[in-house]
């Protein structure tokens, strides 16, 4: 994706070959581990600009940079959705949904967490099992 401040911003017409030399933004453990290597490899692929123009420890703040302008960088589709309907991102290339991750709720079962804590696992789960795999996965979006 990319900000509104971007050459690429409303452009429908481009392809993978015209993200070459862009400025990245990226993900902090994408850069100190394999944890996001489908990105890394994807940055890598269409020969985005290295060193990145951004770096961040979340997805906050590298959804943040974008907006900016700073650069182009991966969000996930459902998270950018009201982002691009806002008009303060837009998708570029490649489209195809090439970046899956999982995402995993990790909890301490030797930890007692507290009355809030508590109930926002128990928020967060009932979430997950109420609502079919099919609506939990972004494919085609």
């Amino acid at each position: 994706y990319c900000g509104v401040g971007h050459p690429f911003f409303g452009r429908s017409d481009l392809r993978v070959s015209d993200l070459e030399g862009q400025g990245a933004i990226a993900y902090r453990s994408s850069i100190d581990s394999d944890t996001l290597n489908s990105i890394t490899e994807m940055q890598r692929a269409v020969k985005l600009a290295d060193p990145h123009v951004g770096v961040a420890n979340n997805l906050e703040e590298v959804r943040r940079m974008i907006i900016a302008g700073l650069g182009i960088g991966a969000i996930p589709i459902q998270i950018a959705a009201r982002d691009v309907r806002d008009g303060l991102l837009w998708r570029v290339p490649p489209y195809e949904d090439i970046m899956p991750i999982n995402v995993y709720l990790v909890t301490n079962e030797k930890v007692r967490p507290s009355k809030t804590e508590a109930a926002y696992v128990s928020v967060l789960k009932e979430v997950v099992l109420a609502t079919p795999e099919s609506e939990r996965v972004y494919s085609g979006l």
